[in-house]
């Protein structure tokens, strides 16, 4: 499972401040490995835009868990990553 994977589970868990952490630490990952035009970065970019809005609807829960159902959530459509990105020597 790729971290934007795991972002895009707690996101629609409702675990938003997680999902977060987890967006920003895949796309470091992402845009290092692969730099930032390649398309993995950018499905990675427009879910993490997508927990923005979510964020930014919901007035931005101060713990982020636990909610069954963000507001916003119905527009949703991640985009999952297939595999692990592989660092190329």
């Amino acid at each position: 499972m790729t971290l934007n994977n795991l972002a895009v589970l707690r996101h629609v868990q409702g675990q938003l401040r997680t999902s977060s952490a987890l967006y920003q630490r895949a796309l470091a990952i992402l845009e290092q490995a692969l730099g930032e035009k390649h398309p993995k970065v950018t499905a990675c970019r427009a879910n993490y835009a997508g927990l923005v809005r979510a964020m930014n609807r919901s007035g931005s829960p101060q713990s982020g868990q636990g909610l069954s159902q963000p507001s916003g959530q119905e527009g949703f459509s991640p985009c999952l990553l297939d595999s692990p990105v592989r660092s190329v020597p």
